[in-house]
């Protein structure tokens, strides 16, 4: 089997059970929606508070899940010792964390403007702690193959969520269906003690196996760690930053009231729930990608496995974002009626990820070169072009802002992250096929968008017709053809 196959399997095993779990979890927002009808402004909340909480897992891991990948796949002997001294330093630093946020969370509260949550903010504190506790565990997993193990824990703190929501939810939504008052604050309440006993239970699958560790504590190999990881906090912040930052921004840079501003928050997050489809496929192929490369990285093949891996991963994106695109009048109403304004975003939003997957592909070369400083000033750039945009965009034009502003940061470190490894660790990318997949989705979008035929769902198979096209044309002009190559000469 060639390596650029297994690479193709090692992805469709993390791709599948990614987009099951993510699937299920996506079906919270429709719900969501429709729960929150009364009360639209606490979705808003919501999407400002899992903003929050985006941004602080990253400074609670501090680059050590990306160093324990780098150093536990080339050192196997001590992958034990790499695994506990990670453990340790991330126990201490959660447990810190957590303590600390618990006993100001009245005070984070009111900073925020929402003075009768605080009980959330404590809820929140032990949410990151307890994932955060849990990433390494679900790292040494991927790193061991044991993608059945990664699959069924994932699966049950989706199901635990859900659950959860649809319990302490359901009954408050049927009860103001019948005239009784809704109680928008406990409800968003039930939403974090949700995703709190999820995060805490899968936690504790983790526990029996900490008993089999033989703990220590490497200092020498801590530092080493600290060294490579330390600058991805940078990198991890600078991406936060691109995914959500927006969010906060809307909330205060709005005009209106509070109340008002929340809505178009919850609006735009509800818009880019739509976007999961691309999400997923940038996200599998990196799951998939990440330890596979840092495993062929001494190999003589390893460039051109990658310049291959580029081509296959643009023309199956492209495709999402054609189908996606082109489904969107029924997707939509999977959302409650105060949300689907923000349809025409979507579009938008999905290219963006397609530039995040490209960009994430590109990025192989300093994680490989051990040149991380490299990506923080690549994300460093993007985030402040994200910002930027924001700032003096959305007092006028509102969450479009914000969309363009990913879109276009995503672009911009694309490029920057392209032309810096070509310098420092070239690959042969295959360019021109790569602009020529992309030109011709784009084509086939505003084409597709000025047909009209007489009824919705002909105009949805007609085309879903041209995507599935464009796949079979893509499958005879290049991929039969890569594939053949890759026999050959991989």
């Amino acid at each position: 089997m060639s390596k650029l196959k297994l690479l193709a399997n090692q992805t469709a095993i993390y791709g599948i059970s990614t987009i099951g779990v993510r699937t299920l979890n996506w079906f919270i927002a429709p719900f969501h929606s429709y729960i929150f009808d009364k009360s639209p402004e606490n979705i808003g909340i919501m999407t400002e508070l899992y903003a929050y909480i985006a941004f602080i897992n990253v400074l609670l891991m501090y680059g050590l899940e990306t160093a324990f990948f780098r150093y536990a796949s080339t050192n196997k002997e001590k992958a034990g010792q790499i695994f506990s001294t990670a453990m340790l330093s991330l126990s201490i630093t959660s447990f810190l964390f957590a303590v600390g946020i618990f006993v100001s969370a009245q005070h984070i509260a009111n900073f925020l403007s929402y003075p009768s949550e605080a009980r959330i903010i404590q809820l929140v504190a032990f949410i990151l702690a307890f994932d955060a506790l849990s990433n390494i565990p679900f790292a040494k997993l991927r790193l061991e193959n044991k993608a059945l193990q990664y699959v069924g824990i994932k699966f049950l703190n989706v199901l635990v969520t859900i659950a959860l929501n649809a319990i302490l939810l359901y009954p408050m939504y049927k009860s103001s269906k019948a005239g009784l008052a809704f109680d928008g604050s406990l409800a968003l309440f039930y939403v974090f003690f949700a995703n709190f006993m999820a995060s805490f239970l899968t936690f504790l699958f983790f526990i029996p196996q900490f008993f089999k560790e033989k703990w220590s504590f490497d200092l020498i190999l801590w530092k080493q760690m600290m060294r490579y990881g330390l600058p991805l906090i940078i990198v991890g912040l600078a991406g936060i930053v691109n995914e959500t930052i927006d969010r906060i921004l809307l909330k205060y840079l709005l005009p209106g009231s509070l109340e008002e501003r929340n809505l178009q928050v919850g609006i735009y997050g509800m818009a880019y729930k739509l976007s999961i489809f691309m999400s997923l496929v940038v996200q599998a192929y990196r799951m998939g990608a990440e330890p596979f490369f840092f495993k062929q990285a001494g190999d003589e093949d390893a460039k051109p496995t990658l310049a291959k891996a580029m081509t296959f991963f643009v023309i199956i994106s492209v495709a999402v974002v054609l189908g996606v695109s082109f489904n969107l009048d029924w997707l939509i109403l999977v959302l409650g009626p105060k949300f689907r304004v923000g349809k025409d975003i979507v579009p938008i939003l999905l290219s963006a990820y397609l530039f995040l997957g490209i960009f994430y592909n590109l990025s192989v070369w300093y994680k490989l070169a051990d040149k991380t400083h490299y990506a923080s000033v690549v994300s460093v750039v993007g985030a402040a072009t994200t910002i930027l945009i924001n700032v003096i965009f959305i007092p006028k034009y509102g969450y479009w802002a914000s969309t363009w502003a990913t879109l276009t940061s995503y672009i911009v470190m694309t490029i920057i992250s392209w032309v810096w490894g070509q310098k420092h660790y070239p690959v042969p990318y295959e360019i021109g096929k790569i602009l020529a997949y992309m030109m011709a989705g784009i084509v086939i979008f505003f084409i597709s968008s000025k047909i009209a035929l007489p009824s919705l769902w002909m105009n949805i198979l007609f085309k879903n017709a041209i995507v599935l096209i464009f796949l079979v044309s893509a499958y005879q002009i290049d991929i039969k053809a890569l594939l053949k190559k890759t026999e050959q000469n991989i």
